[in-house]
């Protein structure tokens, strides 16, 4: 019996069509993806070996008494939202305002070896209140002026020390609206928006990110975006001149209340030390000449007015080490994801601390 295969032009099975073949470029995709994603893998695991730096420096862990606990020591903050121990209210002795950005709070030193804290044990008849974050900018506009009043009031502050990064050194509100629309500014921000809870738990990109800072240092701006104006004083004095002017205003509105003012000036390590200039130098930053011998400050207080108190950090250092400090001596420098030269760690807020005590008690008295 013959069995029919169902004639001439019956149609035979072809050979099987792979995913490949099917979908190409997906099939590409996937191959890269994959690719990365091993080439990440080894990446991460081999940065650990390689990195000499904590990736986790300027990031922290929260116990569950609202202490960040970083590499570098603890900060506590208290139920008024700002750095430093729990505020008694009901206590009597005068109160004195410290308003300022990460130095104030103590980035690179923690709690208790903070300018603020040595010299709350120095002067044991006042207290001292860290505002730190109150003026993190600087003193960038009237709103700034508006919060601080407002804090003077609710406190009963008689005195606002301000202690000033020179990073805080910003052109007109105009300006920075301009330099706010530039693209590393841009690029930046949408980088911290969207992955920089990876900063200090990924090998990889906080690499990245590292090199992306560097770059950015290299070009002349701050690790932020800004253009680092206090760099160049002889080009930016205007600038400077700003920023002086937003800060006699501060001062004027303080002594309207009755409110003593005092600045204090914090120096970068390139101006105390000869050998961070020439190592930080050699990492490709730049500045004017004149910026090692304190042209910056010098520029600064010629535009004050002569009103309120201010203090040279700078002296103070000079005082101490006269340039021969080490690299690290007094500052954080390398020990975390970033060339730090505007950080002091513990030794440099003890130099801090007992000039004000000792020279400046002016400075520091209600």
């Amino acid at each position: 019996m013959d069995v029919w295969h169902g004639g001439r032009d019956a149609a035979l099975p072809g050979p099987e069509v792979s995913p490949f073949d099917r979908h190409p470029r997906l099939a590409v995709a996937g191959i890269l993806i994959v690719s990365f994603a091993i080439l990440a893998l080894v990446a991460e695991a081999g940065l650990r070996f390689l990195v000499n730096y904590r990736i986790d420096y300027y990031t922290y862990v929260t116990t569950s008494n609202s202490t960040h606990v970083y590499p570098y020591g603890e900060m506590h903050i208290n139920s008024f939202g700002y750095p430093d121990v729990e505020w008694n209210l009901s206590d009597k002795r005068p109160r004195i305002g410290v308003i300022g950005d990460s130095v104030t709070a103590g980035v690179g030193a923690g709690a208790g070896y903070r300018y603020t804290d040595i010299l709350g044990q120095r002067f044991p008849d006042r207290v001292f209140f860290n505002f730190a974050g109150v003026g993190a900018d600087g003193i960038s506009g009237d709103a700034v002026i508006q919060d601080i009043l407002a804090h003077v009031h609710r406190f009963g502050l008689k005195k606002i020390v301000y202690g000033m990064n020179l990073n805080d050194i910003l052109p007109t509100a105009a300006g920075r609206d301009a330099v706010q629309e530039s693209a590393p500014i841009k690029t930046l921000d949408y980088v911290r928006s969207y992955f920089d809870g990876l900063r200090g738990r990924s090998y990889l990109y906080n690499a990245l990110r590292t090199q992306a800072k560097f770059a950015l240092l290299r070009l002349g701006y701050e690790v932020h975006g800004m253009e680092a104006f206090e760099l160049m004083p002889v080009k930016n004095e205007s600038a400077i001149h700003d920023t002086a002017t937003r800060i006699n205003k501060l001062a004027r509105a303080l002594r309207e209340q009755g409110v003593g003012f005092c600045t204090v000036i914090f120096p970068y390590e390139m101006q105390i030390s000869s050998e961070a200039s020439r190592i930080y130098r050699a990492q490709g930053i730049k500045w004017e000449p004149a910026f090692d011998a304190g042209l910056t400050q010098q520029t600064l207080l010629s535009y004050f007015d002569g009103s309120f108190r201010t203090v040279n950090g700078l002296k103070a250092f000079r005082e101490t080490a006269n340039r021969s400090a080490r690299v690290g001596e007094y500052f954080v420098y390398n020990l975390g994801d970033k060339l730090d030269w505007n950080h002091p760690n513990r030794a440099g807020h003890r130099v801090i601390a007992e000039y004000l005590a000792s020279q400046a008690t002016d400075c520091v008295t209600p």
